[in-house]
């Protein structure tokens, strides 16, 4: 679970975690990403997966690119 201390020592907010998981998976950095979403719990990994959906649900163009990193974190 990635808790409140955790958060304040990368100066995140849930969200703003959230976005570090993207972009170091955009970054090329797997490993990393991997780690970050295996640390969360599976109430945050729903939340994150509900961010994912929010994030590209009014942006029909990039609907594949939503598909294609859920699947990433889930397979």
């Amino acid at each position: 679970m990635v808790t409140k201390k955790t958060l304040e020592g990368y100066l995140f907010t849930l969200e703003e975690y959230f976005d570090y998981i993207i972009e170091s998976k955009n970054n090329g950095q797997h490993s990393q990403s991997k780690m970050l979403f295996d640390e969360m719990s599976d109430k945050q990994k729903e939340h994150f997966f509900e961010y994912i959906e929010a994030l590209y649900h009014y942006d029909s163009e990039v609907n594949s690119e939503m598909i294609t990193l859920v699947r990433y974190f889930t397979i």
